[in-house]
């Protein structure tokens, strides 16, 4: 019975944990961006270096790079829409997905919980909506909230309020070690992921999987 199980929700990272990196396709699409030569002498612009480090001290988000830089230099702004593209270059880990299917029938509530941005995730989902049914809920990051993210405890709290969740029946899986700890000090049990075998072998410890 679900009630006997210790645990009752289960939320997964998005980037790098249920989808690897296309860096083909991200290649692909780089080169066929046009004008891209002009592009590049922006990127390698000074002050557009010294913007995307201020960024990188704020922020891990993709889309608030690319939506700040995109209004900040007119050149780019026509390439948001590429930009998002390129950041969902991304493959869905076949055997994760199976395993997920086998902890929807053992009765678990299923949530992704990404730094992904609010239309990011929107363009992802029209070409991967067959395996986001599987999870209940998605937590992502968006302008209207200041862009919170992991791992600052606003983006932990957000996500169990919004679902209405204990934080103590939760297990969190996250490439990040970082964001792993932090979720930890939050009260919810974490694994740092590292390969689907090390995974498995958390959940069979947790006694999640049987």
């Amino acid at each position: 019975m679900q009630s006997t199980k210790k645990y009752s929700a289960i939320a997964f990272d998005l980037h790098d944990v249920l989808f690897a990196r296309n860096y083909k396709r991200m290649l692909y699409l780089m080169l066929a961006t046009p004008g891209k030569l002009k592009i590049m002498i922006t990127l390698f612009n000074p002050r557009f270096i010294y913007d995307v480090i201020r960024l990188y001290r704020k922020t891990r988000v993709a889309e608030e790079y690319i939506l700040t830089l995109g209004a900040k230099y007119p050149l780019l702004q026509p390439h948001i829409d590429r930009g998002i593209a390129i950041t969902n270059s991304l493959l869905p880990r076949s055997e994760l997905f199976q395993m997920i299917q086998e902890l929807k029938k053992q009765g678990y509530t299923l949530y992704i919980f990404s730094n992904i941005g609010k239309k990011t995730y929107q363009e992802l989902l029209k070409i991967h909506e067959p395996l986001f049914n599987v999870f209940d809920g998605i937590h992502y990051t968006h302008e209207k909230n200041d862009w919170v993210q992991k791992p600052f405890a606003g983006a932990y709290n957000d996500f169990v309020n919004r679902f209405n969740l204990n934080p103590t029946e939760v297990v969190f899986i996250d490439d990040s070690k970082k964001n792993s700890n932090a979720a930890e000090l939050c009260g919810i049990t974490a694994i740092h992921y590292t390969s689907i075998n090390q995974l498995q072998n958390s959940f069979y410890k947790l006694g999640i999987l049987k």
